[in-house]
């Protein structure tokens, strides 16, 4: 059975840009009960490895369009969405995580439209798509029940002395600003019975800068009480879900699929 789907909705246009998602459905879907909504979140890339069009359209990628349709083969409602590149420049950090709230209030606020239970919408993001969260857990919103992180930087606040100096130039407390603002480990040390229940995938072969940040992320939660599990993959690449096509691989996407269900299927009333 194919999957049914929605594509190339624009949910905000921002200079003359229009940023479209698409929307995967169950094979079986009839409209007649509206289901959990899971946003997909991509990363970023540095300048100049894609052009912005390509980047521009990254909910077409292959590994997004697969994840799309085994979201919704799962009996979820899976939407993948394009939004812009931070290009390299810390400041405009700020634009791209507005993208991922805009995102994530259009698919609230038509939830009816598109058939999705606007209280039951969780996201799944990847690699640097997971710092753009930011908005996410700044101001959680009372939809959004889960939060699944795949290989992603949880604090970028180390990072700060090893960045070239003409891209600090004269502004280094505005950047140290926003690195500290996008870490998610400093909403664990603020708010942490405000985040909702989080699933990170770590593979043991990525940077260690970003291992060292899932692993205090991931002790300060339990420290502080915040629900948080941790899948690792000890011999798993950055990306391992679409460049390690091994058991561990697939035991880590279904035990993401099952907690996703756990939290969006099995919610409370």
């Amino acid at each position: 059975m194919r999957t049914l789907i929605q594509q190339d909705i624009t949910y905000q246009t921002v200079g003359g840009i229009d940023l479209k998602c698409d929307v995967y459905y169950p094979p079986e879907f009839t409209g007649q009960s509206k289901l959990p909504g899971v946003l997909l979140v991509h990363g970023d890339v540095p300048p100049g490895v894609l052009s912005s069009e390509l980047l521009n359209n990254a909910k077409d990628w292959g590994g997004y369009v697969s994840t799309g349709q085994l979201v919704a083969a799962t009996g979820l409602i899976a939407i993948p969405f394009n939004h812009r590149s931070a290009e390299g420049r810390i400041s405009k950090m700020w634009e791209v995580a507005g993208d991922i709230r805009a995102m994530a209030d259009y698919v609230h606020a038509h939830a009816d439209a598109l058939m999705i239970d606007k209280n039951a919408i969780g996201v799944w993001a990847w690699s640097d798509g997971v710092p753009y969260l930011q908005p996410l857990l700044e101001s959680v919103p009372a939809y959004l029940r889960c939060i699944v992180a795949y290989y992603g930087v949880m604090d970028l606040q180390p990072f700060i002395d090893t960045l070239p100096p003409a891209l600090i130039g004269p502004q280094r407390e505005t950047v140290i600003h926003t690195l500290e603002a996008f870490s998610l480990i400093n909403f664990l040390r603020e708010k942490p019975l405000t985040i909702p229940p989080i699933l990170i995938a770590k593979a043991g072969l990525d940077d260690p800068r970003t291992n060292d940040s899932i692993d205090r992320f991931v002790a300060e939660a339990h420290a502080r009480g915040a629900v948080v599990e941790l899948l690792d993959y000890p011999d798993g690449h950055h990306g391992f879900d679409s460049v390690d096509e091994q058991e561990k691989s697939c035991e880590i996407i279904k035990g993401t699929l099952d907690f996703l269900k756990v939290h969006l299927v099995n919610k409370d009333p």
